[in-house]
């Protein structure tokens, strides 16, 4: 989804431009983006050297969007755990 962002282009005044900015639109895909990410980065530096900010990152996906569909880094471990157990 593209949205418009307002950035200031003429500093000191109050004339803005919309600036067009991509906003990842999280739905059950949206998810999976972030599990799929964390299980990339899991796999590669292990779970412990894995921050939430790496996650993030990774997945192009903001905080508050996380914590709408996990409630901590161990949430998604376990949602990482019952997808790898899925598979088998």
């Amino acid at each position: 989804m593209i949205i418009g962002v307002p950035k200031e282009i003429y500093p000191g005044e109050r004339r803005v431009a919309l600036v067009p900015m991509v906003v990842p639109i999280l739905t059950k895909a949206g998810c999976e983006v972030v599990i799929e990410a964390a299980t990339r980065l899991i796999h590669l530096k292990g779970y412990q050297n894995t921050t939430l900010d790496d996650v993030l990152s990774a997945s192009g996906v903001g905080k508050g969007n996380f914590y709408h569909y996990f409630r901590s880094k161990e949430d998604l471990g376990f949602a990482i755990l019952d997808r790898v157990i899925e598979t088998f």
